[in-house]
């Protein structure tokens, strides 16, 4: 998963999530999934802050490391190996999670199914590379990028607490970014 858009080499949580972080405990009973989690950076930060966080990556080196972070820590956490791009269809339930959250990955077939796990009143963070980010850098493959207005359009009917597509800077890129809660 996390080889197919890079995580821009930053360890520190999203600006998105830190933004936002403060509405995240009023969601609901369930978890946070955390999808594309790479070395956990984001769910770290919420791991951090007492709620129960689940990490999916592909690579389980990376869940390695967030385990033995985890355990020195007493967080409440869980993690997962799992390639999202070779399953059809996804191992969780729908509704079982009070926030999904991805970072730097895109992967368009199982967008419905992944919007699906996020309980009534729950959210979708999402931040990932804008198309304009192939004019500056990489990923440049158009399978990686979102097209502008597409995550607005993926989440019509949602509420909309958020929205932006543009450029970012250090390290400068382009991103489209949506926090979405399901009604």
């Amino acid at each position: 998963m996390t080889s197919k858009a890079s995580h821009c080499g930053n360890s520190e949580p999203a600006a998105l999530l830190r933004q936002f972080q403060s509405i995240i405990p009023k969601r609901g009973p369930g978890r946070i999934l955390d999808l594309a989690c790479g070395g956990g950076r984001n769910g770290l930060l919420l791991a951090r802050a007492g709620l129960p966080v689940t990490f999916v990556d592909i690579n389980s080196e990376a869940l390695s490391q967030i385990n033995e972070i985890a355990h020195l820590e007493s967080l409440d956490i869980q993690t997962k190996v799992f390639d999202l791009e070779q399953g059809l269809s996804l191992p969780w339930q729908p509704e079982q999670f009070s926030v999904v959250m991805i970072f730097n990955y895109l992967y368009r077939p199982l967008m419905s199914q992944l919007k699906d796990l996020v309980c009534p009143g729950g959210l979708f963070i999402y931040e990932t590379f804008h198309v304009e980010q192939a004019t500056i850098a990489r990923p440049r493959n158009p399978d990686f990028l979102l097209k502008s207005g597409e995550l607005a359009q993926e989440f019509s009917g949602w509420k909309i607490h958020h929205q932006f597509e543009g450029a970012l800077p250090a390290p400068q890129r382009f991103v489209s970014q949506i926090v979405a809660e399901k009604t």
